[in-house]
């Protein structure tokens, strides 16, 4: 018992360590989106290629953008998630008997085996 508890308690710190792995660059990614455009928008704002107004709406959408970006993965992780415990129950219920009936065992017992 003491093994099995160990394995699943290995498990679970891999699965966690993947998801913070996870978290960790979806997080970068997003931090240089927000840099990267609004540096950009900047740029192109001093040298006279776009108005203020733009300026104005491009950290509005790409902070909107990161939101997304983590809902999205999270939901995409919680179906994963999902498929793994399927997998396990499938696992679990294919299993063969351990203990199956015999026939002396039910006549033993009274019953008769149908013919």
């Amino acid at each position: 018992m003491r093994n099995a508890v160990d394995k699943h308690i290995d498990l679970f710190k891999a699965a966690q360590r993947l998801l913070t792995a996870f978290a960790s660059i979806l997080d970068v990614l997003n931090a240089l989106l927000i840099a990267g455009s609004g540096a950009l928008a900047l740029m192109l704002w001093r040298y006279g290629e776009v108005e203020v107004g733009a300026i104005a709406m491009v950290l509005p959408l790409t902070l909107q953008l990161t939101n997304m970006s983590r809902q999205i993965a999270m939901r995409i992780t919680e179906i994963f998630e999902d498929v793994g415990v399927v997998q396990e129950g499938m696992l679990t219920i294919a299993q063969p008997l351990q203990l199956p009936d015999s026939g002396r065992r039910q006549a033993a017992q009274g019953r008769h085996r149908p013919h």
